[in-house]
């Protein structure tokens, strides 16, 4: 009698996913710019969950990281040459664009602006559908990009289920900032990009609100906030603040108007008085550090604050061991829809938390609770919260440990499991 031949078991085919990248604003491996580690983040999370992800970019970025299969989407010829020509400093774009005013650097008009949008996309929904060829993925995920009309047309011709995420409705978001060029398509994309998609994910509920008045099917809309790596986050080391030792006001940011800046270093200068070994710790750089140096220098805190200019988010971490209290002094009109990716950090590296109540943040954050609140572009205000944590060391330790226990259901994983779930759920459910 032959022995039988061993059992074998094959092992289950991983979850395909396609993540589609198609914002040239946004390097895959910039270790510095948010929507990159928010990408790169969310990715490790699917992997770690069991999946297989194949990113398609418009801008790979110069830096390679092990662990990602990444292709960037080659640029036509065509395109190269109207990015190079019609947008950029050349003869032609001189002779095309506008000015703004007696000495303004001219800016491309916004339907010039457009038609490179179009292009681009053009090549990549190309590029993206010869690459994958016949062997269409088990799901896509994309992040919503301006005039991105591909994503529509891959998911149909490929029949997989979509989760588009959304960090701006660009109708609204070109049209306050008066970048908008086609009015009409640009809707009509979003419009197609939204009714292509499973489940749709803005990030906070003002996107939702914004995505709802182009979106026929409310359920599938669904808040999907920032996260955090706790493996990378850890909480610091217990500090009591006392006259003896420094305390440390920290920040983690990029100088953009909206980041308050201009408040932080008044409400320090306030502080002085009242906090003999005051330091303010502002981790990032950014085109707007010249000037808040410069600042900082005329108001007499060059002694008191430390810049670290531009920092690889691997190193993030280590300085908030640093803080005794992290701030986010938000303010004025600008990208209040956003969803600072810095809140979760602090949280999980439990700082006691001081930020403006603005935006969305008062959706993550309950004033008292997990955090204190203080009034938008009120300098006294922040500096007024900011003396509640260094006067009573409990309710700064109480803050943040309420802020921990908050997070921890916050993570990348926690987000990909329930992404997951969604696209692989009947679609009746």
């Amino acid at each position: 009698m032959m022995p039988s031949a061993p059992l074998t078991y094959a092992s289950p085919k991983p979850y395909r996913i396609a993540y589609l990248l198609a914002d040239p604003g946004v390097p895959f491996y910039d270790s510095q710019k948010g929507a990159s580690i928010h990408a790169r983040s969310l990715i490790k999370a699917f992997e770690q969950e069991g999946c297989e992800v194949d990113v398609y970019v418009m801008r790979r970025g110069r830096a390679r990281l092990r662990g990602f299969r990444v292709q960037q989407v080659p640029m036509s010829r065509l395109t190269r040459w109207f990015h190079e020509t019609a947008l950029s400093q050349g003869a032609l774009a001189r002779l095309l664009w506008r000015r703004g005013g007696a000495g303004a650097r001219p800016s491309a008009p916004n339907r010039l602006t457009a038609l490179g949008a179009l292009l681009w996309q053009r090549d990549f929904w190309r590029g993206v559908r010869c690459e994958v060829g016949g062997r269409a993925p088990d799901a896509v995920y994309a992040r919503h990009a301006y005039m991105a009309y591909g994503y529509a047309r891959l998911q149909r011709a490929w029949r997989t289920p979509m989760a588009l995420e959304v960090n701006a409705v660009l109708t609204v978001e070109k049209g306050l900032r008066g970048e908008i060029g086609f009015a009409r398509l640009t809707e009509k994309i979003e419009r197609d990009a939204f009714a292509a998609s499973k489940i749709v994910l803005p990030v906070t509920e003002e996107l939702k609100e914004q995505t709802l008045r182009l979106c026929d099917e409310p359920r599938k809309v669904i808040v999907t906030p920032n996260a955090v790596d706790l493996d990378l986050f850890r909480p610091r080391e217990l500090r009591r603040p006392g006259p003896d030792r420094e305390f440390v006001i920290g920040c983690v940011h990029s100088y953009k108007i909206y980041h308050g800046m201009d408040v932080l270093l008044e409400a320090a200068r306030r502080l002085r008085a009242e906090i003999p070994r005051l330091r303010a710790l502002l981790v990032g750089g950014g085109d707007g550090l010249p000037e808040v140096r410069r600042r900082a220098a005329e108001m007499g805190l060059g002694d008191c604050v430390e810049f670290t200019d531009t920092v690889d988010h691997a190193e993030v971490p280590g300085l908030l061991r640093r803080f005794d209290v992290g701030v986010a002094p938000y303010h004025g009109p600008f990208n209040q829809y956003g969803c600072p990716m810095k809140l979760y950090e602090y949280m999980a590296a439990k700082v006691p938390m001081v930020v403006a109540s603005w935006g969305d943040i008062p959706n993550v954050l309950t004033h008292g609770e997990n955090a204190l609140l203080h009034r938008e572009g009120d300098p006294q205000s922040l500096a007024d919260m900011i003396l509640r944590v260094y006067r009573d060391a409990a309710l700064g330790e109480r803050l943040a440990e309420k802020a921990y226990e908050y997070v921890q259901n916050h993570t990348w994983r926690a987000r990909a499991r329930d992404i997951l779930a969604r696209l692989k759920a009947p679609n009746d459910t």
